[in-house]
């Protein structure tokens, strides 16, 4: 199926997982029906929702099996396979997981003591002044800095990081020039990513005090201009994956995207814009 230019792929995608609960809601069909890779979709719905796809999917049959629980459903096992789940037990241990008790519990149990409930999500409408991007074609190169692997959910130790990194700048050895790098790769769909804090090195380069290099082939990228305030990313970014991307005659490939922060950006006040690259490959 197309991607469909009159409304936006998470809010797309929102509407086949709640129109087809008991349906085939793999992360295949679901972006097959919104006419996206797997990792597109997985890319788009985790930076406007701030959650894995698959787990908000999860999350979500669950919760409608606690609302049918709370009405007094009385087969829970009918329950478990609306939900995904090809068996009692399984059932059992992801419900307790989310909601911290066995189905036959939260059904027994009065209103005022049930948690848990994940409701719709909610997509914000972003980006409406970002400009239209240039493009770049990149030769292979090799970063120096700091990898750590992240929960989609709480991504929040990325600040730290780049304090923890800061303090390396003006010792690595073989820099070539003065912008630093926030690489974004190895997205997992079932919720996980690595950021590296990085400087661009000489080839050859070798990893020292305690950093680590990642080498990056040669690569188309879309380049956008992100001029707000470090923390308002969130807009830029869903605005890219959400919209831009899914009209624009490109695909994402599984490879790296940047943030590059130059001479402009101020790292203490978190102002001064830097440019957002991401991979795209023709249709």
């Amino acid at each position: 199926m197309a991607a469909n230019s009159t409304s936006n792929l998470a809010s797309r995608a929102i509407w086949y997982i709640e129109s087809n609960s008991r349906g085939d809601l793999s992360l295949e069909s679901i972006a097959e029906v919104c006419g996206v890779s797997p990792y597109h979709l997985t890319r788009c719905f985790h930076i406007l929702t701030g959650l894995p796809l698959m787990r908000y999917v999860r999350r979500r049959r669950l919760s409608q099996a606690a609302e049918k629980l709370a009405a007094g459903a009385p087969d829970i096992l009918q329950l478990a396979l609306d939900a995904g789940y090809n068996s009692h037990e399984a059932f059992s241990r992801a419900f307790k997981s989310q909601f911290g008790k066995s189905p036959e519990a939260y059904r027994a149990s009065d209103e005022e003591t049930r948690s848990g409930i994940m409701e719709v999500a909610k997509v914000e409408t972003t980006g409406q002044n970002i400009a239209q991007p240039r493009f770049e074609i990149a030769a292979a190169r090799r970063f120096m800095g700091i990898r750590k692997r992240y929960d989609m959910e709480d991504p929040s130790g990325i600040p730290d990081q780049w304090q923890h990194f800061v303090g390396h700048l003006g010792s690595i050895s073989n820099q070539v020039g003065t912008s630093t790098y926030g690489l974004i790769m190895n997205v997992d769909p079932e919720g996980t990513f690595e950021y590296m804090s990085a400087v661009q090195v000489r080839e050859g380069a070798t990893a020292q005090d305690g950093l680590e290099t990642v080498d990056l082939e040669g690569q188309r990228y879309a380049v956008f201009q992100h001029t707000d305030h470090v923390s308002t990313i969130r807009h830029t970014m869903g605005w890219i994956w959400n919209e831009w991307l899914p009209n624009s005659g490109y695909n994402p490939p599984e490879a790296p995207s940047m943030e590059v922060y130059g001479t402009n950006f101020d790292p203490i006040t978190g102002s001064g814009g830097f440019e957002v690259w991401i991979p795209v490959t023709k249709k």
